[in-house]
């Protein structure tokens, strides 16, 4: 080996103290001896880890002892910290040992499971993983736990990762109408669909036809832009014998199902039967009008919905202890946008209605008793239209107004002390004698009309005790009529 330091001279700036540069010619020598030499030269105290082992060839000029040391410690993979003055020198693998902490990681919205494989990956070959998960049978284990034993930076690698993937879900926010509307025996579809699209002018795209086909499934699917999605939903109860069984609104996780069901659950026993005991258990047969949703939001905000729709009657046989079902059902993955609406059609229902007649005594006679009974079989078929518009969260302003409205709406009373009417802004009000009077006159032969906050004073206070009239005064106060040329006067 041979080395030289070479000494530059003294910069000309008051108090700066001269660089010294030095030269490297190695060829094949231990590292604990370069690192020794280099040492010396930058006057540091240096401790070389017994695990420091290695030969090294190089040959480096006009280089500072601190940059040479470093380059001699990337050549070698050696890491090397301060502490108290002493430059220490040691193995990656020491390293991580002599400074390693313990992280605890509560985790929020992920499960542990999930990214422990993740974060085993960011370990260094020393760092140690546990995971502790949440229970919920046991009250002590209520929330996911990560549990990290590494060095610094496999902790801050670990820490950045699990910011940015234990974030709160997104959410949508599902309107359901589920209407019924009773068919005629001449159609298959209770409904003219093009005359009620056409009325609302919307924008319609058809996911499946053949609705008018014999030959097709009875389900089809129609996407509706939203800002006429309540106009389609009046029109449709409006033009078709059509009442509204449900309609519930659903707040759904990312990801997660939602079932909503009209009808009701029929229970059965079922028995498991092994070599050594017998078990039983009650199930459910459900029956009725069932919708199973599960949205999927994506990062641009569009909703993948997969929809589920079954209509179903069913009884249990009191012969078998087994159910029995007659359903029709689809099945289908839809994307659509924010506020964008989706109806679901032709889910046909069929029922038989068997209506007996008979005189007490002798129409149960055998054989003779059909002479004094009449029995009469009605058949009626139902179509169940489905309805769907999701939101995302958070609200557009248009959708958290309306929202802010609703629950207004709800949170206002009727009527409070003794009966007395609340102010209810927003509402319509029929005409009424007294709130909303509807006169014969032209309005400048009487006074303006009260207002809401005089029908309903807050609460706390006492209602105004009503003025006396006098007698030459017509019309009386508090009505409005309308001019002349009003074209609500009944002539």
């Amino acid at each position: 080996m041979v080395a030289h330091a070479a000494a530059t001279a003294p910069s000309r700036g008051a108090g700066s103290a001269a660089r010294r540069l030095v030269s490297l010619h190695l060829d094949d020598v231990e590292v604990r001896k370069v690192l020794e030499m280099l040492s010396r030269e930058g006057n540091e105290n240096l401790l070389v880890s017994p695990g420091v082992r290695g030969r090294i060839t190089a040959d480096l000029r006009g280089m500072s002892p601190e940059e040479a040391f470093q380059s001699i410690l990337k050549l070698s993979n050696l890491v090397a910290y301060r502490e108290r003055g002493i430059l220490f020198v040691c193995t990656p693998e020491e390293h991580a040992q002599a400074t390693r902490m313990l992280r605890v990681f509560p985790l929020d919205h992920v499960a542990a499971t999930d990214v422990e494989g993740a974060v085993r990956g960011m370990l260094s070959p020393a760092g140690k993983c546990y995971i502790t998960q949440s229970d919920p049978e046991d009250n002590r284990r209520t929330r996911d736990v990560l549990v990290v034993d590494d060095g610094p930076d496999p902790l801050r690698r670990v820490e950045q990762y699990l910011r940015q993937i234990d974030q709160p879900p997104l959410q949508v926010l599902i309107e359901a109408h589920i209407l019924q509307i009773d068919l005629k025996d001449d159609k298959r579809s209770g409904v003219n669909w093009e005359h009620i699209f056409r009325v609302v002018n919307n924008d319609v795209t058809l996911k499946v036809q053949g609705f008018a086909n014999p030959a097709a499934p009875q389900a089809f699917f129609v996407n509706i832009n939203g800002s006429n999605f309540d106009a389609l939903i009046e029109c449709l109860q409006t033009t078709t014998d059509a009442k509204t069984l449900a309609s519930p609104k659903v707040l759904v996780l990312n990801g997660q199902k939602a079932q909503i069901q009209i009808g009701e659950r029929l229970g059965y026993r079922v028995v498991t039967t092994t070599e050594t005991s017998s078990m039983e258990d009650v199930k459910f047969l459900e029956v009725g009008v069932v919708l199973e949703v599960t949205p999927r939001i994506s990062r641009d905000g569009h909703v993948t919905l997969r929809v589920k729709p079954k209509v179903s009657s069913g009884k249990i046989n009191t012969e078998t202890a087994l159910p029995e079902e007659k359903t029709t059902q689809a099945e289908t993955d839809v994307m659509m946008n924010d506020c964008q609406g989706m109806l679901i059609g032709g889910l046909i229902q069929e029922k038989d209605d068997t209506q007996q007649s008979k005189i007490p005594f002798l129409g149960d006679l055998w054989l003779v008793g059909r002479l004094f009974q009449k029995q009469a079989v009605t058949k009626s078929r139902a179509e169940i239209v489905i309805t769907l518009l999701p939101r995302v969260m958070p609200y557009t302003p248009d959708d958290a107004a309306r929202e802010r409205f609703e629950v207004q709406r709800a949170e206002t009373p009727l009527f409070h002390g003794a009966l007395e009417r609340c102010a209810r802004p927003g509402e319509a009000m029929l005409p009424d004698a007294v709130r909303n009077p509807r006169g014969l006159l032209p309005p400048h032969w009487g006074h303006q009309p009260r207002s809401a906050e005089s029908v309903c004073p807050p609460q706390g206070s006492s209602p105004e005790e009503p003025e006396a009239v006098p007698s030459a005064s017509f019309p009386p106060r508090g009505l409005d009529f309308p001019s002349l040329e009003d074209h609500s006067i009944i002539s």
